[in-house]
Parts: structure tokens; sequence; C-alpha cells
């Protein structure tokens, strides 16, 4: 395995207003009147900060990334390199987001439509806030930077979303842990998994700083959104559930509005950072489950009395080993099956629809935007590109959230991996 150094600067230059289109469609300008004087202090508070940082950030990597006489790195450099590498994938919301459909499937509903919504709500909010201050990553030079994907050295650096994530996801665990009757007869168990789910915490974060990719004021700054976004959802989630599960006429619609909503306010990016991917996809998901779930509450394969609506029922002890994981194959097929077909399908309906010489900017901005591979230079996306993707892209994650919880369970069924329920 190959931890890649990055030694140059990304991401850090910041478009000035005149820079921009002055008639890009747009969600929520960072650069209107309004909001001008907000980002401006902001940014006069913290660009300090973190410029200030950047000797100490220099100073801890080289105490803790020793090299030789002739520059190389040391047996012990490179397994740490590995290490805090190798963790930050683990605090990656992908790396999460791949089981989170399969404790759907194994009957943790409630459970995993919060769990859901911490994690996707923190990617979201973390990127609006990049976009939006356009704060840049400690310089590199002179710090190194290790990561596993060079996509990820051109985001903005405050806050810091692995920070972010890791630290609603450590919260909502830990509450999960303690509060939840099926760990009380397990205290050390329990205390076991709030130790470890501590560590990793910790050591996520860390790796931020040893991997040169953030500074304290990054990490700082997604604690505090990480902590504000679990507690909005432990205060406010079990009443939206209950509305989602009501059967209501209205969800469909409130959906739509929500998600409309939640894409107007995007920053739009100010440079060539991939943040906004990630929120759009983060929408299109929560959409489709939401959908899903209003669906699925009443439907004769969810679950009866005595469980939380729009829950799969599932029995190990009746289904057995062999077809628990007949049962995620499928799952997972269908969902990667989607994801294929759906993308190549939409890419094709708007090459068809677009006049030609948009066809052909839609190619390049599609090799900037939808690839790891990001321009060298920064360029402003284009207008009509900009909301064509986004749009293609809410649709193909919507169909992943709605397929994991409602396709998926009923196809269960049908196929005869389910508990006969239809």
């Amino acid at each position: 395995m190959t931890v890649t150094v990055h030694r140059h600067t990304s991401c850090t230059t910041v478009w000035a207003p005149d820079q921009r289109k002055k008639d890009e469609p747009c969600s929520f300008d960072p650069t209107s009147s309004s909001a001008r004087t907000w980002r401006q202090s902001i940014r006069a508070y913290l660009l300090p900060l973190i410029a200030q940082e950047t000797p100490w950030l220099v100073s801890l990597q080289h105490r803790l990334r020793p090299h030789d006489a002739t520059e190389r790195p040391t047996r012990a450099t490179q397994w740490l390199d590995h290490y805090f590498v190798v963790t930050s994938l683990l605090g990656n919301h992908n790396f999460f987001l791949l089981f989170l459909p399969v404790l759907f499937w194994l009957g943790w509903g409630l459970f995993t439509r919060t769990f859901v919504t911490v994690i996707l709500g923190s990617i979201y909010w973390s990127g609006c806030a990049k976009d939006w201050l356009a704060l840049p990553r400690p310089p590199a030079p002179p710090l190194n930077r290790l990561t596993w994907s060079k996509s990820h050295g051109f985001e903005y650096g405050f806050p810091s979303s692995h920070t972010s994530y890791m630290i609603s996801v450590a919260l909502f665990l830990g509450q999960q842990a303690v509060t939840s009757e099926w760990s009380a007869p397990w205290a050390p168990f329990k205390t076991a998994c709030l130790v470890l789910l501590a560590l990793l915490t910790a050591t996520i974060i860390f790796g931020r700083l040893y991997c040169g990719m953030h500074s304290v004021t990054d990490i700082v700054g997604g604690a505090l959104l990480g902590t504000w976004w679990w507690a909005v959802v432990y205060a406010f989630m079990p009443a939206f559930d209950q509305y989602l599960t009501s059967g209501h006429s209205s969800v469909p619609l409130t959906t739509a509005a929500v998600t409309g909503f939640m894409a107007y306010i995007l920053p739009r990016p100010q440079g060539p950072c991939p943040c906004f991917k990630d929120s759009y996809a983060c929408l299109g998901v929560l959409a489709g489950i939401w959908v899903a779930t209003w669906r699925f509450a009443h439907h004769p394969v969810a679950a009866g009395v005595g469980f939380p609506l729009a829950t799969i029922r599932y029995e190990y002890a009746t289904l057995g080993l062999r077809i628990t994981m007949l049962r995620i194959v499928t799952g997972l097929g269908i969902l990667l099956i989607w994801k294929t077909l759906a993308q190549a399908a939409l890419a094709a309906v708007v090459s068809a629809c677009l006049p030609g010489p948009q066809q052909v900017t839609l190619t390049k901005a599609q090799m900037n935007t939808a690839t790891d591979e990001s321009p060298k230079k920064p360029t402003p996306p284009d207008p009509t590109l900009y909301y064509i993707q986004n749009i293609c892209r809410i649709v193909v994650y919507g169909g992943v959230g709605f397929i994991a919880c409602f396709t998926a369970p009923v196809s269960f069924e049908i196929l005869g991996l389910g508990l006969g329920q239809l």
C-alpha cells in the first residue's frame, strides 16, 4: 500500500467577487451584500489563526515523522503514515454508508434512519461552511499532506468534515450505548464500546493534524458543528420520524420542498472544491429515505405491533446465516445496479437534450467535477451544467435511499429471502 504525500498547495486561491460570473444562477450567494459582511468578518478572524498555527503544525509533523540523514522516512514514520491514512478511511462517511443499509435490512429501522441523518447532515453542513468561507488548508509545503485520495486536497479546510461527522457519530453512538435497553444488561460490553469509540474518534481527529490536512482551528470548528448537528437530531428526529411514518399525503411534497430549499441555499464553490458533490448526494439519499419511509411504514412487509414503524422484520433464528448473507448480497447488488444504470442513463439523456456546444462543456466539466482529478487552475462552474449535474446527482442518490429502505425489503419477500409476509 502506498501513501500519497502531496507537497503542493491546493484550493488556497480565493476568487475575488468580480472574477465570478454575474449571471450564474445561484443558490445562496456568499458574496451578496447581505452575506458579505458576515463572511468577511468570520474570514478576517479565522485566517490569522490558521496562519499562526502553521509553524506549530510543521514542528509537530517534524517531531512525529522523523527522517534519517538521507531525508528518507524511517520505518516508524512509514508505519504511522499508513496507520493514520487508513484510519482516516474509517472516518470517511462512505465507510459508514456501506454498512448502514445492511443494518436496516437486519431490522434496525429507526436506529439506521437516525444514524444516516446524523452522518449525512454533518457532511452537508460542513460542506456548506467550507464552500461559503473558502478558508484554505494549512499550506503544503512546508507541510506534507498524506491522503488516500487526491480530491481531498482540493477541498477547503474549515471546518474539518472528518471531525464534524466523527464527533456527531461518536455522540450518537455513545448516547445509544448509554440509553438503549439492549445494552443495559451488558455493562462491561457497553464500557468497552465507549472506550473503543473514544479511541477511534481521537485517532481520526488527531490524524488530520498528523497528515497535514487540517489546522487546530479546523478541528475545533468541525467539533462544534458536529456537536450542534447531533443536538438538532437528538431533539427533533423522533418527531420528524413520526411524521414520516404517519402516512400523511404531504410527506412527498414536504420532502421535495425541503430538498429544493437545501439545494438552493448551498453556496457556489469559489474554486475547484468538490464539497458540493457530497452535499447534493447527501440531499438525494435523505430525500429517498424519507419517501421510502413514508411508503414502507404501512406496507405488509413492515414489522407490526411491538416494532417501530417502517422497520423490516428480521429473525436470525428463522432465516439463518445463509439467507441473511443472501439478503445482504442481493440488496447491495440492487443498489449497485441502480447506481450504475441510473448514472449512465441520465448522462445519455442530458447529452441528447443539450445542444452541441453545451454537450462539449458538459463533458469537460464532468471530468473536473465527477472524478477524483481536479483541475490545476480554478475555473468557475458553467451555470447550465451546474444545475443539470446536481439534479442528476439528487435523482441517482435519491434512488439509492429509496431502494435501501423500500425496494430491497420488498424484493427480499418476493425472492423468498424474507419471513413470508407477502
